[in-house]
């Protein structure tokens, strides 16, 4: 009896530590020790110009979504450098630093579930019928390296032409 007891108890504590191993990545990328930190990073379409209630300045938001193994959102850590470059205006760039909590969460936008970079352009861009802006950034993640991403953000249309 107490030979079956010892093989039950045996059994059991064999069954109960299959799958609780720590599991340690052969290689850390994205400035992340675990597997499902950000891979790559793009700018977003949400990214966006807007107008302020009084017509005095122009916003930029640029939307930078972080991706993992899974190709699911992510946030990250490291520095994030954004340059904006609107027509007649001087070039807007600045640094963030995302290893500062509380700078990544002001920077979180929970429902898009991405970082939204805003630019403030004083005086506002022209009113040309859709004005664009150049943007870069560049993600350099804690475990070193650097990856670059660049687009465009242009202003919605707001003609209300209507298709025949």
């Amino acid at each position: 009896m107490r030979s079956r007891v010892l093989a039950l108890v045996a059994l059991t504590t064999t069954m109960i530590g299959v799958g609780c191993a720590v599991q340690i990545p052969t290689h850390l990328e994205g400035g992340s020790a675990y597997p499902y930190g950000p891979r790559a990073f793009t700018i977003h379409p949400l990214s966006r110009i807007g107008g302020s209630t009084d017509e005095t300045f122009s916003t930029v938001w640029v939307c930078v979504e972080f991706v993992d193994i899974d190709q699911q959102t992510a946030r990250a850590t490291g520095t994030l450098f954004a340059r904006i470059s609107a027509p007649g205006h001087p070039e807007l760039e600045q640094s963030f630093d995302l290893n500062n909590l509380a700078m990544n969460n002001d920077l979180w936008d929970r429902p898009t579930r991405m970082y939204q970079l805003r630019f403030k352009i004083d005086p506002p861009l022209a009113s040309e019928p859709r004005p664009s802006v150049g943007v870069e950034v560049r993600w350099s993640p804690v475990n070193g390296g650097q990856v670059v991403e660049r687009g465009v953000v242009r202003a919605p249309h707001t003609s209300a032409h209507t298709s025949p």
